[in-house]
């Protein structure tokens, strides 16, 4: 459980503003994953108050050969928008060293049609028991008036300066590659 204050004087008009309640439980044994969180995140304006709540559940299953997951997420604003996302995928071992990754996942806008979906594709070389080679393909498939991208920075809306173009239904596609070290 985490409790956050906002950082709104007491006698402000919203003074929950900033204010994040949340909680997680988690069971996990040998092969199995699993975990349920909540939350809710007092936002809006120093004068207009607005309200995010949020619930997820995840599970993972070890079966050795391939690993599935699935996920699914809602998330409610206090003006009744609404988004559900869900997502399946999975882990291969290949080799003594190497690791196969996908997912797909479907983002659903509940008050329109502009949803959209993404799938990922990956492979992890482990070089040593701290550091591996990465790389990623994603795409993205816009439905509506979704303007969602890969961009620089990951996922989501590009920012104005991105020289990428975001048009309303279209789909986009990145690929990364990269090195990662445990300290």
């Amino acid at each position: 459980m985490q409790y956050a204050f906002g950082e709104e004087p007491s006698g402000s008009t919203n003074s929950k503003k900033g204010n994040y309640l949340g909680i997680r439980a988690g069971y996990s044994d040998a092969r199995m994953n699993l975990a349920v969180s909540a939350s809710q995140y007092h936002s809006g304006t120093a004068t207009a108050a607005s309200r995010i709540d949020s619930m997820s559940v995840v599970g993972t299953y070890d079966l050795g050969v391939v690993k599935p997951m699935a996920f699914w997420a809602s998330e409610k604003n206090s003006s009744g928008a609404r988004i559900d996302a869900y997502l399946v995928g999975a882990t291969a071992p290949l080799g003594p060293m190497g690791e196969l990754r996908a997912t797909y996942s479907y983002y659903d806008r509940k008050s329109s049609g502009n949803d959209w979906t993404k799938l990922a594709l990956g492979y992890l070389h482990n070089l040593s028991r701290r550091t591996a080679l990465y790389g990623t393909y994603a795409r993205i498939d816009n439905r509506g008036g979704s303007t969602q991208i890969i961009t620089t920075t990951g996922f989501g809306n590009a920012p104005i300066s991105q020289p990428l173009t975001n048009r309303p239904g279209a789909s986009s596609s990145g690929l990364e590659f990269g090195i990662r070290h445990i300290f």
